[in-house]
């Protein structure tokens, strides 16, 4: 199995933090109180502005700056 050469990094990469927040914001326990205040696809408009805001993630230049010196 190949991986990226910087896997190790990849727990600061915007697309792995949205998909971990999709992850938490699907599994979590939410006090049903809570949710009967909220609208009823609030769940899945959260989960899909997550998504896109992933996809985007992937195509944003992450690399640490270069050491000067």
């Amino acid at each position: 199995m190949k991986l990226v050469d910087n896997w190790q990094h990849g727990w600061k990469w915007f697309s792995n933090m949205a998909l971990t927040a999709i992850v938490a914001i699907n599994t979590a326990p939410i006090a049903p109180e809570l949710i009967q205040m909220l609208p009823p696809d609030t769940q899945q408009k959260v989960t899909i502005s997550l998504a896109v805001l992933g996809l985007i993630g992937r195509f944003i230049k992450q690399d640490a700056p270069a050491q000067q010196g």
